[in-house]
């Protein structure tokens, strides 16, 4: 007898407190179900919304009509659980050693997704040359600004930078205009005084390019480490979903179809 398993579906974005509701299209997926060995292996697919993302996937498990679930469940392999990218995947649930009780009857699961912006549309090392350019600009091409309070944070290095440059350039132009009345003092003590304003200008403005070059170079210097932590950070990714792909017996597909928010897609019958 075939029993309909219904799956219901959680999705929570990156972006605390907030719940993306959206449609589900359910697709038929004939599960595979090894009593020999006491596993279901559950076909699904993660689509990706305008940005690449990587869900956090938890499987729970219901007996009883949808009630009360169990989990998340522990025994299984595949494509669950930190950083799973989008594309046909497959969750294998070994229930013998989780639910010994498990006869196909009046079954539901649940599948919670958290899920924010991958790594992937990041960019690495050579992000640093637009902070090369305009300071603070390499930071949002390296990193998520999370809220949206935070999106233009970069902006303060770029108006720090050109506000201590803009400053030493004029300082330095003041003492430029005291020098010069030095120059052209008839009196040994004004002379003098207008000497040693000159020079503390010039100090102040040789400060202030220091403290702008600082933070320029710095910022250049931070973004460039960041890319680089990116570029190791999405070989570790690659790894770990190519690790999942071996578990689930599978070699995923990328899906064409784009949506607004990322969905999940199952449906499967015994």
């Amino acid at each position: 007898m075939k029993t309909q398993i219904r799956l219901l579906f959680l999705f929570f974005s990156w972006i605390p407190h907030i719940l993306f509701a959206q449609k589900i299209d359910l697709r038929e997926e004939q599960i595979v179900v090894n009593r020999k060995e006491g596993k279901v292996i559950l076909p699904y697919t993660l689509e990706n919304g305008p940005l690449i993302y990587e869900f956090d996937t938890e499987l729970y498990y219901s007996h009883d009509g949808g009630k009360t679930f169990q989990g998340p469940l522990k025994r299984v392999s595949g494509h669950i659980g930190k950083r799973v990218l989008a594309g046909d995947k497959r969750v294998i649930w070994h229930y013998e050693k989780e639910a010994p009780d498990f006869d196909g009857k009046n079954i539901q699961f649940k599948i919670k997704a958290r899920y924010e912006p991958s790594v992937l549309n990041l960019r690495n090392e050579g992000a640093a040359l637009y902070s090369l350019v305009v300071p603070g600009l390499g930071n949002p091409k390296v990193r998520y600004y999370k809220g949206w309070k935070w999106k233009y944070r970069w902006v303060v290095t770029t108006l720090l930078a050109y506000g201590t440059a803009g400053a030493a350039i004029w300082q330095y132009n003041t003492a430029q205009a005291s020098y010069n009345d030095y120059l052209q003092a008839d009196l040994p003590d004004q002379a003098i005084s207008l000497y040693d304003k000159a020079n503390q200008q010039l100090l102040l403005a040789s400060g202030l390019a220091a403290v702008s070059a600082a933070i320029w170079g710095g910022d250049v210097v931070r973004v460039f480490f960041r890319g680089l932590y990116n570029r190791k950070d999405k070989h570790h990714l690659k790894k770990l979903n190519e690790k999942m792909d071996i578990e689930a017996g599978i070699v995923p597909q990328a899906t064409s179809q784009q949506q607004l928010v990322p969905s999940l897609r199952l449906t499967f019958r015994f």
